[in-house]
């Protein structure tokens, strides 16, 4: 049974926009339709964004695929041509947001491997190729939320791989938010903060005032007393329990310093990007 295929496509061009099977004819077809036997092209329906109409026909076309696997923070973009034409181009080109490469051609196949720098990691970036006489392909390396800033591709110093970074105005403030959200939450934030204060506080009045017994005013003595009274007893986490000699380290306390050191990395981190990255704003 023969079933026609409606297509759309580009008059100028005769790129195919769309096709659909056709369950009852239509009177009369614009210009920019035509019936097609799909006898005649089994593989339509795969192949139909990679061809043309032109007298008649379909043309398939040679066509790109790409592949973006990740190993880390590394994307190796792989392009595959499809139907490769009697002349293979020598070369295509790869573009990165406003970045562009040439990557030689070699088998049907080129490629090249990028750094995506982690603080884009949940974002979609988009990735495209490009060939004279060919079917382009496009796809996104990362995350799938849209970018909310700038990309630029540029080779950090001392790598042969380039890195996709943010760029531009705002650019400093969204790498200031990562690395805060990475060293950790809010919530985490607030029980450090809370363990610090606590172990400050013993220190300054359970250690150091009985050590160095200050000449206190009456107003001053007054305060002292009522700290003794009301606050150092209600110390959760104290000098003397925070890391018993021999024994284990209070979990607030261990916290605390996980927290610190991840909070040091982060800062860390984000001194080495403002040095690093070009383009920050």
């Amino acid at each position: 049974m023969v079933i026609p295929l409606l297509i759309e496509y580009e008059p100028s061009t005769g790129r195919i926009i769309n096709i659909a099977v056709c369950t009852e004819p239509l009177e009369s077809l614009p210009p920019n339709y035509a019936y097609i036997d799909d006898s005649q092209y089994p593989n339509l329906a795969s192949i139909w964004q990679y061809s043309i109409y032109q007298n008649g026909e379909i043309i398939e076309l040679p066509y790109f695929h790409l592949s973006t696997p990740a190993q880390n923070e590394n994307y190796t973009i792989t392009a595959t041509l499809n139907n490769p034409p009697s002349t293979t181009p020598s070369s295509v080109t790869i573009t990165i947001g406003s970045w562009t490469q040439t990557v030689a051609l070699a088998n049907n196949q080129a490629s090249i491997t990028v750094q995506l720098h982690p603080s884009l990691a949940s974002y979609a970036v988009p990735v495209s190729v490009s060939a004279t006489g060919c079917v382009g392909a496009s796809a996104t390396i990362g995350g799938t939320q849209p970018l909310p800033i700038g990309i630029q591709v540029f080779t950090p110093s001392g790598s042969s791989t380039p890195m996709i970074a943010p760029v531009g105005p705002g650019s400093k403030s969204f790498l200031a938010a990562y690395y805060s959200l990475s060293a950790g939450s809010l919530e985490t934030y607030l029980a450090d903060i809370g363990t610090v204060i606590s172990l400050l506080t013993d220190a300054v009045f359970n250690v150091l005032f009985p050590a160095v017994n200050p000449s206190l005013n009456a107003n001053q003595q007054n305060a002292y007393n009522d700290i003794k009274a009301n606050a150092l007893p209600n110390l959760y986490t104290t000098l003397n329990n925070a890391y018993p000699s021999g024994g284990t380290k209070q979990l607030q306390y261990a916290d605390y310093l996980a927290g610190l050191s991840s909070t040091f990395k982060a800062y860390e981190s984000y001194a080495q990007d403002l040095e690093t990255i070009p383009g920050l704003e």
